[in-house]
């Protein structure tokens, strides 16, 4: 299921603690093509032993919450290891494509103001997609 924010409407992150993450990587695990990504993202929170440092919240987002380990959560959240400094974004929702740009500026703009160096994406390649471009490097 899509869910379209209208563009109209602001992003914003909470902050629900104060890490230190300077020098450190952002991974960008929101979901791309399926829920892969988001799977994937929850074995690196759970694995890291992470904590929620912030959610991301807007107008535009459907008003439900994920419910984990019994609590109810916002569906898009920050979490991370301060000692790693590593910082995950996560969210079971699938966007619709005119949300990407707007969340991608917020996570770069929190990524700046936390002094992050690195900026991964987890996604998953099309075949197809995956042959362009590796016919584009002539491999």
């Amino acid at each position: 299921m899509m869910y379209v924010v209208p563009t109209d409407s602001s992003i914003e992150i909470r902050e629900a603690k104060k890490v230190n993450l300077k020098g450190g990587t952002v991974i960008d695990g929101f979901p791309s093509v399926g829920l892969a990504n988001a799977i994937a993202s929850e074995c690196f929170v759970h694995s890291l032993t992470t904590e929620l440092v912030a959610v991301l919240d807007s107008p535009g987002f459907p008003s439900l919450s994920i419910i984990q380990n019994g609590t109810p959560n916002l569906p898009a959240r920050i979490y991370a290891n301060e000692e790693l400094k590593f910082a995950f974004f996560v969210s079971e929702l699938n966007f619709d494509q005119s949300m990407y740009r707007p969340i991608a500026m917020t996570i770069l703009r929190w990524a700046i103001e936390c002094e992050l160096v690195i900026s991964a994406a987890v996604r998953r390649m099309t075949i197809l997609k995956r042959k362009m471009i590796l016919k584009q490097l002539n491999r």
